[in-house]
């Protein structure tokens, strides 16, 4: 199990990583599912709105994403800029629905 934290400060453009659950994307009428394997397009993490970009293997899922050029885009949970050891920060330390392969 890997937390947002340990994305954050880990993954960079060009790691693999797998989903560990399943992810509801609903607004694209669309579910990652479990075992979905990724690139790592950017880790943006660490910015103000904390997003990281992925590119999943299947190109099913790429042509449903096709208005975000075929990326899925986590966020997460922690408020940006938050420091993960206080209160504000919990969410950094939430499990992430993926891991690195």
């Amino acid at each position: 199990m890997t937390t947002w934290f340990e994305l954050s400060r880990d993954l960079k453009a060009g790691d693999r990583v797998v989903f560990t659950a399943p992810l509801d994307r609903f607004s694209e009428d669309l579910i990652v599912p479990s075992g979905t394997t990724c690139m790592v397009v950017a880790n943006g993490l660490n910015e103000m709105h904390p997003t990281l970009f992925l590119l999943p293997d299947d190109p099913e899922i790429r042509k449903k994403l096709a208005a975000w050029d075929g990326e899925i885009l986590l966020t997460c949970p922690a408020d940006a800029g938050a420091d993960p050891d206080t209160e504000e920060g919990a969410g950094w330390h939430d499990t992430a629905p993926i891991e690195l392969l």
